[in-house]
């Protein structure tokens, strides 16, 4: 697989490998799951499903930081994330929303500004 058809995915669990001296075999072993599926799911081929998210964080013990990248790799790469309004006042929740309905609009100087303020 080239670089260039790798997805954020991809770099985080290619980089988590590298950093524990494993390749995609010892991966798919550990993981329980074959090798092509693994490709495919570095490659962008088939989307991350997300119960693999929890199993790749207990089976290499990430810590909250590495979870979080995890998170957003596979949301990155699956172009799609899920938030959960039922618990948010009716404030953030019509943040959010316009936010989502807006966003394509927005250009991307006001969408650092809004990203820095939000850090």
């Amino acid at each position: 697989m080239t670089l260039d058809r790798i997805t954020e995915y991809g770099r985080f669990v290619r980089d988590l490998r590298k950093n524990r001296n494993e390749n995609l075999d010892m991966m798919s072993k550990k993981m329980g799951v074959s090798i092509s599926f693994l490709s495919n799911l570095e490659s962008g081929k088939k989307q991350v499903p997300s119960d693999f998210i929890d199993k790749l964080a207990l089976v290499y013990n990430l810590d909250n930081v590495a979870k979080m990248r995890l998170i957003n790799s596979v949301e990155l790469t699956n172009n799609k994330t899920v938030i959960r309004l039922n618990n948010l006042s009716p404030s953030k929740k019509n943040l959010v929303l316009n936010i989502a309905r807006n966003i394509e609009n927005i250009d991307d100087k006001k969408a650092e500004e809004l990203l820095n303020m939000l850090k």
